[in-house]
């Protein structure tokens, strides 16, 4: 048996012997025969209660949130069409806010790119800093241009996510543009009694107390519109919403829960998972979620093998990599004391590595890999040798395919 899996900008074909049995955990292509992402947005503004039109009055100042560069969103197709409907509804003084939340500015060309080209005349584009620039809005402190504005837009991309439970809606204001105080804060949630909280994870909305604490901080923002939407399998649009900022959130979380989560009757002895290729692939940081979402296959003990590239190393400080062979609990001790993304991450990754038998193909080198606890992979021909006997599971693109029992399934839909 054959089969092809991404692996950064390239595939890599596995030929598995054939007495291998395997389940391929994946969603039907439903992005054949879709319009494309223009017309799948211009839709969306049609088809709403609210529209954008009818939010927006003349002269008013408008503030936009759009994620950053840090992940694909479709904003190089969405954005300009919101700035035109913008402009054609009369309001003036467009500022672009990129939800930073902890993370580094966005260069020129990464603006650039965000923007799907020049950034259009009478828009100011502003990088969120999380400790500068801030004014209060009910419960936290945002982005300054935010508060001020006379109407509020936020935008992204509607996911699994390991914290919240799913992206977009209100996390674009939290965390993407409060302060670096309100973002550790909420982010410390993650933890319950020195613990992961079970209550956090892909695909938990219910008493999540990430998930509550944003949405509960960040309702000071009543002038407030959205648009989210939903990536393929190669970053395409192929769901829209827009309006209401929960309304909208909502939709896209049922399109994700039906379309992205795949009923499993029970638990793999061998999980073979591609994060899915650039740009989910980027750096190990980027792929987290093709762990935690395909230890969710596994059985406790079993094998993970994850193909992930990794081209721009582990994203991770070179000074923190060291605490991969520190005790889960004292990193835990140093994130509630002094909270960092990319230590969380790491905390993330050792709960699941030090659960499973995690091989990982790569091209990080050796020595950092086998230090962070998992068995390094040279050569692709090895996975065929690594399969357990029992039941295996092929994931062709694990960082948005959430596996759940078929129990979980139920209640989600």
């Amino acid at each position: 048996m054959s089969c092809t899996l991404k692996y950064g900008r390239t595939e890599i074909e596995l030929n598995l012997k054939p007495s291998t049995a395997a389940d391929f955990l994946e969603r039907e292509n439903n992005a054949d025969g879709l319009p494309g992402g223009r017309d799948i947005i211009m839709s969306a503004l049609l088809n709403t209660r609210l529209r954008l039109k009818d939010f927006i009055s003349v002269f008013d100042s408008v503030a936009i949130v759009v994620s950053d560069q840090t992940r694909p969103t479709g904003s190089d197709v969405f954005l300009p069409i919101i700035i035109e409907e913008i402009k054609a509804a009369g309001g003036s003084d467009i500022v672009v806010i990129l939800a930073q939340g902890l993370h580094r500015p966005a260069r020129a060309e990464e603006i650039e790119k965000i923007f799907g080209g020049r950034v259009p005349d009478g828009v100011r584009v502003v990088n969120h800093d999380a400790e500068n620039d801030l004014k209060q809005s009910g419960g936290a402190f945002f982005r300054s241009e935010a508060v001020d504005a006379d109407k509020l837009i936020i935008t992204g991309t509607v996911t699994f996510h390991p914290m919240a439970g799913f992206s977009g809606g209100r996390k674009s204001l939290l965390p993407g543009i409060a302060s670096g105080d309100d973002i550790r804060r909420n982010h410390r949630l993650y933890f319950k009694d020195k613990e992961h909280n079970p209550a956090c994870g892909p695909g938990l909305i219910n008493n999540n107390p990430v998930r509550d604490d944003l949405t509960r901080r960040t309702r000071g923002f009543e002038n407030l519109w959205a648009l989210n939407v939903v990536l393929g399998d190669s970053k395409e649009i192929i769901f829209a919403s827009c309006g209401d900022a929960d309304e909208v959130w909502q939709d896209c979380v049922r399109y994700v829960s039906s379309n992205f989560s795949i009923g499993i009757g029970g638990k793999y002895d061998t999980v073979i998972s591609s994060a899915g290729g650039y740009p989910s692939d980027f750096s190990f940081y980027q792929s987290m979620k093709v762990l935690t979402n395909s230890a969710r296959a596994c059985r406790e003990g079993g094998r993970l093998i994850i193909l992930s590239e990794c081209s721009n190393g582990w994203e991770i400080d070179a000074e923190m990599l060291k605490l991969f062979s520190f005790p889960l609990s004292e990193i835990t001790d140093r994130l509630i004391e002094n909270f960092r993304m990319d230590v969380l991450g790491m905390f993330m990754a050792l709960s699941i590595i030090r659960k499973y038998d995690v091989w990982l193909y790569s091209s990080l080198p050796r020595a950092e890999v086998e230090l962070a606890g998992m068995h390094y992979l040279d050569d692709k021909s090895m996975i065929e040798e690594l399969i357990l006997e029992g039941r295996t599971a092929i994931i062709k693109n694990g960082s948005s395919i959430l596996p759940i029992s078929d129990e979980q399934r139920k209640e989600l839909l």
